[in-house]
Order: C-alpha cells, then structure tokens, then sequence
C-alpha cells in the first residue's frame, strides 16, 4: 500500500463519525420543522431496526446475552411483540434456553450450600436488551439535541412547530443546561396551554371523537408521546381480563391453578383490566365528569397507550386530558419559578446582598430543574404495583398449608421475576426452599423442553417426529417476562 492511500483511508475512517454526527444532526433539524415530537419521531424506528438485526447477529453476541441474563429475560412489552414472531423459533428457543440454564446454575448454587446469599445470586433485574438499546439510542438524541439548541440551530423553529413531547423534556432536562432549560420553558408552558384550553372548550362532539380529535392527538402528542410502534400495542391485547369475584382469595386460587402463566402476574394484569374496564363504563360527556375522575386517570405512557386502545372515545379523550394536565402542572410550577428567578436577576445589587440566601439564583435553577423532573403519579401504576404486593402477601399466607402447596405445584408457578422477589421477601425460610425446589424442579423441565427442541432442529434428526416441546419457546415467555399466554384470557 503506498503512502497516500494510507493517509486517504485514514481520512476516511476519521470522516465516518463525522458524518454520522452530522446525519443525526440533520434527521433533528428536520423533525423540529415537523409537528410533533423530534425525538419521539427520530427514535420511531429503533425497536424495528432492532428486530431486523436480532436473528442474523445481535441473538447470539457475548454483549447481548450479558444484558438478557442480566434483564432475566425480555419485557412483557417487547416479549409480547417476540411471541408473534414465530419464524425466530431458533433464535428465541436458544435466547430461553440460555437464561434458564444461568438461572438453574444459580439455583444449584443455593440447594447445593455454596451460595446462601440470594441477593448476591439475583440482583434485581436491570433494562431488557431491547430497552436499553432504546434508552441509549434516546439518550443519543437528546444529548445531540441539546447540542443544537444551545447552538441556536434548533432554538428558533422549536415550538413552531416541533416540540418534544413532556415526557422527553423531562428527560431531557435532567442533564440539560440551566440556561437551556430556561429557554424551553416558556415555548412549552405557551403550547401545553394552548392543548389544555382547546380540550376544555371542547364540545360533547368532540369528547365523542376521541383520539380522532385534532385536539385531543394534539394532546396526546404533547404529553406522553403518539404510539409509532406496533410493538408498543400487541402486549395490551394480552391482558388477562377476570371479573372480579366476591372472594379475591378464591380468585387467587383459581390463579393458582392456572398452567400456562404467573399467578402474580395474572393479579397485576386482573387489576390493570379491571380498572381500565371501570373508568371505560364511566360515561364521559363534557369536562365536569372528566373532573371527577380526577385522580384516578392514568398519567404515564403505557396506561394512557392502553386507554386510547382499549378505551371507548370518551375515555381516550380523558386520558389524554389528565396526562397533558399533569405536564402543564409541572410546567406552570416551573415557569413561576423562573419568573422569580429573572425578577431577582432584575433586583439591584445592593437589594441582593441583604437577602439571608447566599445563592438564591443557583437555588431557583436547581427548583426549575425539579419541577420538570418530578416524576408525575400514575394512579394505574401505584394499583398495580399494589396488586403484586398483595398477591405476594396472599401466597406467603396459602403456602402454610400443604393443601395450597399442591396446588402451587400443580400449577404454572412464579414467572422468574416475581420469584426473586419472593424468596428475597419470603417470611419463613420453610416457604422460601419450597417455592425454590419447586421453581428449579419448573425451570428444569422448561430448559429440557428447549434443549430437546435445539436437538431435533439438526438435519440428521428429521426421521424423530417433533411433540409439545415445539412450544416451549412459546411458553417461555411466561416464564422469562411474565406474559400470558393467548388462550389463558378469560372474560
């Protein structure tokens, strides 16, 4: 190789970052032009682009099977998505296969003697490969977001009529500059105000519409973010739908009993449906009836996603109008206080100096910062997060009896994140070896099953005919992220 194409080929490994910076730099100039959020719709394609690489390369790589024993697993969001792709059968069988085997060697860790410390065993699981994926890529963007912002390149068409929804400004606001934090504020509170008095003028007509409504996609659009992502969809048309009984300690028995998911998990989905189902009978027809369901509405993404899809019009439009009240909440706190702030950056120097606060302007910046940050409360979240620590609690109560511990046996058993919480909390280590010898006796035949599967997808095994272990990648799902299978929905 001669000099010069030396230093040429150099020169073009140097200029590829750059041109990739300068690609990304051009996708956010050209999403800001749009309505809309830019990063909502720069990251619209990651979880497809993702998905498209997962069964050539990213299945079998060190970094991903790091992050899948890690996560124990992918989401029930993503699981969800995964479990439709039956042509990635290999693919995901291996992937299962792989996190039960992690998981069973920490198991025979623990009844063999030579590990007893079952925090030091199971960590709390961290981001599914998928979600971290997406949060890096997320990430990406804001910070190069913020970049040009600060530049002045995005600042003048931001708002106009690009904007991050609020669910990305918070986000974005927690590594962002003061000084950029304050610029973007007012350009919010104006368009998160403007949506909020557009809904509340709002017809009868309109309420009907829902999602349908310019206002209310606006809104939406503005709060939580619009939905790109069939991905984002799929897992809300599993959820296990049970009417509820005058008894929810034989409800929980019947989940007990059931074979093809988590009893736990059965509760939290019951409990999301059966609130979702209530606020979708609560006859919705202008903005006095959307106030008294003030407080129980849901706030954050997922249970705004799922009203607006399983929701009648009237229920979408509400959902949306609490999410997008709660931002301009958020919002008006913060520009209050930055109204203070710049009225004390007007205060002559002598007034300043008698105030007892030695740094009051770096105080106000950092309570502007809080104020878009706080995270805001989901009333959907807090039930569900209860459901699961009452369904927790009920279990530790029916494994004292042997009667319920043949049921628990006979039945599906704990999906692998429901379990590390339960032996790590488990009142009486008699309860905790059980639901341990019974989830390894579960996982071991789950991996046979996957292994089997593996085996008769060589060529030389064609002449064996192939029987229920086919499945167990299917199966898996309910195991590794808490999903319910299709047929365990009931009405």
């Amino acid at each position: 190789m001669t000099l010069i194409k030396y230093i040429n080929k150099k020169k073009k490994k140097s200029q590829a970052p750059e041109n990739e910076v300068r690609g990304l730099e051009m996708l956010l100039l050209d999403a800001v032009k749009k309505k809309g959020c830019p990063i909502c719709s720069s990251t619209a394609s990651h979880d497809k682009k993702y998905f498209s690489w997962f069964p050539m390369e990213i299945y079998h790589e060190p970094d991903f099977l790091e992050k899948i024993r890690s996560s124990y697993g992918f989401c029930t969001r993503h699981g969800a998505f995964l479990d439709q792709q039956r042509q990635l059968l290999p693919q995901l069988n291996f992937v299962h296969d792989h996190v039960a085997q992690k998981v069973c060697d920490k198991l025979y860790l623990y009844l063999s003697g030579q590990e007893k410390d079952l925090f030091l065993l199971f960590p709390d699981p961290s981001d599914c490969p998928v979600c971290a994926s997406s949060k890096t890529s997320t990430k990406r963007f804001l910070w190069f977001f913020h970049k040009l912002i600060k530049e002045g390149r995005a600042l003048k068409d931001y708002g106009h009529p690009g904007i991050m929804c609020f669910r990305h400004f918070m986000e974005f606001s927690e590594k962002a500059s003061h000084e950029v934090i304050q610029q973007l504020i007012p350009k919010h509170e104006k368009a998160i105000a403007s949506a909020v008095h557009a809904m509340e003028n709002a017809g009868s007509s309109m309420i009907s519409a829902g999602i349908k409504s310019d206002a209310c996609r606006t809104g939406m659009e503005l709060s939580v973010g619009p939905a790109f992502n069939t991905e984002d969809l799929v897992w809300l048309h599993r959820i296990y739908c049970r009417n509820p009984g005058m008894d929810p300690v034989s409800d929980f028995i019947t989940s007990l009993e059931n074979k093809t998911a988590c009893p736990v998990c059965l509760e939290q989905y019951a409990a999301m449906s059966q609130w979702i189902n209530w606020l979708d009978n609560y006859k919705v027809s202008g903005m006095d009836d959307i106030d008294q369901l003030t407080g129980v509405l849901p706030a954050c993404r997922e249970h705004v996603l799922a009203c607006v899809n399983l929701g009648r019009p009237d229920l979408q439009f509400a959902a949306v109008y609490a999410a997008l009240k709660a931002a301009w909440t958020s919002t008006l706190i913060a520009a209050k206080k930055l109204k203070k702030l710049q009225e004390r950056n007007n205060t002559p120097v002598w007034q300043k100096l008698t105030k007892k606060d030695k740094n009051p302007g770096e105080n106000s910046r950092i309570d502007i910062r809080e104020a878009v940050t706080s995270p805001i409360r989901c009333p959907v979240c807090e039930r569900i997060n209860k459901a699961e620590q009452r369904a927790l609690d009920l279990l530790f109560a029916l494994l004292e009896s042997p009667r319920h511990q043949k049921t628990f046996e006979n039945g599906h058993g704990l999906c692998i994140n429901h379990f590390i919480k339960a032996v790590k909390h488990a009142p009486y280590d008699d309860i905790r070896n059980f639901l341990i010898r019974v989830e390894s006796a579960k996982l071991s035949f789950l991996k046979w099953e996957l292994d089997e599967t593996m085996r008769k997808m060589a060529w030389d095994t064609r002449p064996e005919p192939k029987g229920s272990e086919q499945s167990a990648w299917h199966r898996g799902f309910a195991v590794f992220s808490g999903l319910p299978p299709d047929n365990c929905q009931q009405k």
